[in-house]
C-alpha cells in the first residue's frame, strides 16, 4: 500500500452502464479520431445499452465533439461529450465505469489506481517518464507493434482498431478478478 497507490472514491461502479473514453492528450500522442471511430464501430454490439462518455478538458471540446459526430455518422448513437469539472469528478467517473479506454496518462493512472478495467493506447514515446503501470491484469497497455516490413512508422499505425477491440472484448468477457487488497475499504 505504501509503494503501489490505491485510490478511493465514494462512487460505486455501475457495471453494464458506462464506458469512459479519454481520447485526447498531447498532440504527438493522440490516437487519430477516425481510428477511435473504427474501434467503437467494431465494439457496437458490446456497447449496446451502455452510455459512452467522451471525456476531456475544456480545450479538447472541439476534438471531442468531432469524435462524437464521427461516431453518430457511423451509427454509434450512445456517445456523448462530458467535460468533468475537475480531477475529482474524473476520478469518480472512472470509478463508476465498466470500461475505460484512453491515451491520457492521468485517466490511465486513475483507472489503474482504482483497479478498473482499462485499455490504454500508449505511444511509447516517453516510456522512461510515463512507463506502463498497472495494479492488476485488469489494465492493458497496448504498445505499438511495427507494421510488417516497416521499421519507421507513426506510433498509432502500430495499434490497429481491431487489436484495441479484441483487447476490450477479452477484458469484458473474462474480467480478471481484482487483487484482494483492492477489496479492502479505504479509510477516510
Amino acid at each position: 500500500e505504501e509503494v503501489i497507490p490505491r485510490l478511493c472514491s465514494t462512487t460505486e461502479s455501475t457495471p453494464g452502464g458506462v464506458w469512459i473514453c479519454a481520447p485526447i492528450t498531447e498532440a504527438s500522442k493522440v490516437y487519430p479520431l477516425p481510428l477511435w471511430r473504427d474501434v467503437f464501430v467494431e465494439l457496437r454490439t458490446e456497447l449496446a445499452g451502455k452510455n459512452l462518455l467522451l471525456v476531456g478538458s475544456n480545450d479538447q471540446r472541439g476534438a471531442l465533439d468531432e469524435l462524437g459526430s464521427l461516431l453518430r455518422r457511423a451509427g454509434v448513437e450512445n456517445a456523448k461529450v462530458h467535460l468533468p469539472e475537475d480531477l475529482v469528478e474524473l476520478l469518480n467517473l472512472i470509478a463508476a465505469a465498466e470500461m475505460v479506454m484512453t491515451v491520457d496518462t492521468a485517466a490511465a493512472h486513475f483507472a489503474a489506481g482504482l483497479d478498473r478495467l482499462c485499455v490504454i493506447l500508449f505511444s511509447g514515446l516517453h516510456q522512461g517518464m510515463f512507463a506502463p503501470w498497472q495494479r492488476s491484469t485488469r489494465q492493458r497497455w497496448l504498445l505499438p507493434q511495427p507494421p510488417e516490413g516497416k521499421t519507421k512508422f507513426k506510433w498509432h499505425a502500430g495499434i490497429q482498431p481491431a487489436r484495441v477491440a479484441a483487447t476490450v472484448r477479452e477484458l469484458i468477457e473474462f474480467p480478471p478478478q481484482p487483487p484482494r487488497s483492492a477489496h479492502s475499504s479505504c479509510s477516510s
